[in-house]
């Protein structure tokens, strides 16, 4: 049997050995630690179902979503925070990374840095995948919480391009949410532009690939996606106690 082994330089961005095995998995994730500052900007589609009021709170909610999960002092908030990680198996194939538990729990901060960073000499996509917010609508009784939003898991791809030696994003990545219109521009919190960020943020997260279990977990808010729209919605305060803990509300398996 003949065995072929390939070996790779990796530019200093990357951190971890490579391994490359029958599945052609690499470890190596960026050292986002050491990131500067610096965001990119992004393209929006929103449902022209939404009215004027509605446009514009999800308008406001997408520029400080956007600009607040590109900060590498909420990412610090996160990672200080959470206890669980729970990612699909099918977003670690895709992007070429082994399944490991420290890959696992470092992925969502391997993704977030490579959304903020311009992209590489080779790659012509955007560097920030598009925003595709979508109208739903469900009345929930007074007695049950309902969701506020869905996202389908795995639209955006960061993937290790072997021809290149570089991180890119594939060219059909994409963010799709779903808010649900019964909610939006409601009264109260869900007038907060701050509220909705978060709960986009989290969405975002799903798009990732990343999961929570079923509301009713007693460790439901210490799961990597929900810290993430916590800490999002609060830019990195609620340590700090400037502001309540708002954990907005999702329908599970992957909404």
């Amino acid at each position: 049997m003949l065995i072929l082994v390939a070996f790779t330089f990796y530019p200093q961005a990357i951190k971890g050995k490579s391994v490359i095995g029958i599945g052609g998995c690499t470890d190596a994730i960026v050292d986002w630690e050491k990131k500067g500052t610096g965001s990119n900007s992004y393209r929006r589609w929103i449902d022209p179902d939404f009215n004027d009021a509605e446009r514009d709170l999800i308008e406001n909610s997408l520029r400080i979503a956007v600009s607040r999960i590109q900060k590498k002092s909420n990412w610090e908030q996160i990672k200080d925070l959470y206890v669980y990680a729970w990612v699909t198996s099918d977003i670690l194939a895709s992007s070429g990374l082994c399944d490991e538990a420290d890959v696992r729990r470092n992925l969502l901060f391997h993704q977030l840095y490579c959304l903020s960073i311009p992209n590489g000499k080779n790659d012509t996509a955007q560097p920030f995948p598009d925003i595709y917010i979508r109208k739903g609508y469900e009345k929930t009784p007074e007695e049950y919480s309902g969701w506020v939003a869905r996202a389908p898991y795995d639209t955006v791809n960061i993937f290790w391009d072997w021809n290149i030696n570089e991180w890119r994003l594939s060219d059909d990545s994409k963010f799709d949410i779903t808010l649900n219109n019964y909610f939006v521009n409601a009264g109260g919190i869900y007038s907060d532009p701050e509220y909705w960020a978060g709960t986009i943020a989290h969405e975002m997260g799903h798009n990732l690939g990343h999961r929570h279990p079923a509301p009713s977990d007693p460790d439901y808010a210490k799961y990597q996606i929900n810290v993430l729209d916590e800490v999002i919605q609060n830019d990195g305060q609620s340590l700090k106690g400037s502001r309540p803990r708002l954990l907005s509300l999702h329908s599970d398996e992957g909404q």
